[in-house]
């Protein structure tokens, strides 16, 4: 099933999350994804959480961000990573690229995000989406 099929599945409310992670990778063409991560409001996380999603924190280093699973997706209330990267939920959502009607993470914003966290797996997704800017701006 496809990044979209998944995330539409979940039925959420446009304006009020963003897919973000390998599920931008994905809508690209980059790489498949495994989950559905979102970047949501503070009020869908707290309309999932009433739906049953659990809490879980996820800490890494200097990015500690409260977040909520259903097992298969994973919902977020930020992006940040210490002080050196603190975009705003709201801004990334409002700027969101929208792909067969489900608004996901600019790429653009991905590689910022990813350029500052310290993982093997996103030091390969940066080189990944360089690679990608690379091939679109040589083509004719």
């Amino acid at each position: 099933m496809s990044i979209t099929s998944r995330a539409k599945s979940l039925n959420l409310s446009l304006g009020e999350y963003c897919v973000f992670g390998s599920g931008v990778l994905e809508v690209h063409g980059i790489r498949k994804a495994n989950d559905v991560d979102l970047l949501v409001t503070d009020d869908l996380y707290k309309k999932l959480e009433k739906e049953g999603w659990k809490r879980k924190w996820f800490f890494w280093r200097t990015l500690w961000a409260k977040s909520i699973t259903n097992g298969q997706n994973e919902a977020f209330t930020n992006l940040h990573w210490g002080r050196a990267y603190r975009p705003s939920t709201r801004e990334l959502i409002a700027r969101a690229e929208i792909h067969e009607g489900i608004p996901f993470l600019r790429l653009e914003d991905l590689l910022e995000f990813q350029r500052h966290l310290p993982r093997k797996k996103d030091k390969r997704g940066v080189k990944m989406m360089e690679e990608y800017f690379n091939r679109r701006s040589n083509l004719p």
